[in-house]
């Protein structure tokens, strides 16, 4: 019986008319226990019942002059009646104009004015640790912003975000929607006035193409040096955007980065481990410092000048990386020198002492020995275009004598 009862009353007050009608009859309903219980305790004033419910009823209604005559009454309940509509129409537009103003701002389609913030446009599974290696860097330095900005639904991506990455503590990340394909909506992450930006490989676009949104960040950047750093799924045109936008988009062949690693580490099983530590910001890291008091100095006297970072390599003015050059090679003014240091914001110390100018043999480095080759035999289970450059990459220090056994099961 009370099943049905529930079911009857849901279909009633399912209708929007319905439910002001179950909301006055509510009303009779009170008005009669006001009145039992008036009467329980001796309370009632003389008259008919009707009158003293019908009065109880207007109490509750808040409508005035309930002592009037009946026709009074009818008069003002008409003007209650309209009061009501009138005062609930105008609350329920300033309430959906408010609502939707809330929701516009949760749809994430305002622009940003933080400045020397970091963009990172496009989505995939990576992004996560890039909010871990981006809060790792900035440890000693003021809570770093994170804009993330793609095509995602704004509530659903902050809610991944909250999700995958509750760990905010030391970062301030925001989120923006919008077509990563589009020059204007791409100036609303203010990509003009940030640090970096990073495009990913994005997972939420069908056939992503990333060469169009790195032609429409470029437009945003105007003649800004602001560096691209870019995860490129293929390496097709690398060579093609390094060329026309030389020294500001920074290609990542993810792929290559894992084949080569892996490459490595099938000769020698540790080298992975000291690879992804300079892969990450936890210890000591690569940097690229200014060259500040070692101009006019050899790369021989940087090294035994330096004593708080250990000089690798240089990076000339046109992008190009040198590690282990000549150690008779001038540094210039337009160089940046390529360490191994704690943070990138070392204060490079020199040491005090002279350089005698002679060839120190000791240092020197020869490039022209052959390297031994190892022999090895390797079992590869699975096969994919990635294990093809891997493979490619490892036979070159192989002995002739190596073995490499496939193992994978055919489509």
């Amino acid at each position: 019986m009370v099943s049905y009862i529930k079911y009857y009353f849901e279909n009633f007050i399912s209708r929007k008319s319905n439910f002001i009608y179950f909301l006055i009859l509510m009303g009779a309903v009170f008005a009669v226990i006001i009145l039992l219980i008036e009467m329980s305790f001796g309370l009632l004033e003389e008259g008919s019942l009707f009158n003293l419910w019908w009065n109880r009823l207007l109490q509750l209604l808040e409508i005035k002059n309930s002592e009037a005559s009946s026709g009074k009454q009818i008069v003002n309940l008409l003007y209650w009646v309209f009061s009501i509509a009138f005062s609930g129409t105008i609350i329920a537009f300033l309430a959906a104009k408010i609502s939707n103003f809330i929701n516009d701002l949760k749809k994430g389609l305002s622009r940003v004015i933080d400045t020397n913030h970091y963009v990172i446009v496009g989505w995939n599974s990576s992004i996560f640790k890039v909010f871990q290696e981006i809060k790792i860097a900035n440890e000693n330095q003021s809570k770093p912003t994170i804009l993330c900005f793609n095509g995602m639904d704004n509530i659903e991506m902050n809610a991944k975000i909250n999700l995958e990455f509750p760990n905010q503590k030391g970062l301030r990340i925001i989120t923006r929607s919008g077509n990563i394909y589009s020059a204007q909506d791409l100036a609303r992450t203010n990509m003009v006035k940030s640090k970096s930006v990073i495009i990913l490989d994005d997972s939420i676009i069908p056939k992503f193409n990333i060469e169009t949104t790195i032609l429409a960040s470029k437009i945003n950047l105007e003649q800004q040096n602001i560096p691209l750093i870019v995860q490129m799924k293929e390496d097709y045109n690398i060579p093609v955007l390094t060329e026309i936008m030389a020294n500001q988009v920074y290609p990542i062949h993810k792929n290559k980065i894992i084949s080569n690693v892996t490459s490595q580490s099938i000769r020698n099983k540790h080298i992975s481990a000291v690879v992804m530590d300079f892969l990450d910001y936890d210890g000591d890291e690569i940097y690229f410092l200014p060259v500040n008091k070692l101009i006019g100095k050899s790369f021989k006297q940087a090294m035994l000048l330096l004593s708080e970072v250990t000089l690798i390599g240089i990076k000339e003015k046109n992008g190009k990386v040198i590690l282990n050059p000549d150690k008779e090679y001038i540094i210039l003014k337009d160089d940046l020198l390529v360490v191994i240091a704690e943070d990138d914001d070392v204060d490079i110390a020199l040491n005090e002492y002279l350089i005698v100018d002679k060839k120190l043999n000791e240092l020197k480095i020869s490039l022209d020995t052959e390297l031994e080759k190892d022999r090895l035999s390797i079992c590869i289970l699975g096969w994919s275009k990635l294990g093809q450059q891997i493979i490619e990459r490892t036979i070159p220090f192989l002995s002739e004598d190596s073995e490499i056994h496939f193992a994978y099961k055919r489509n």
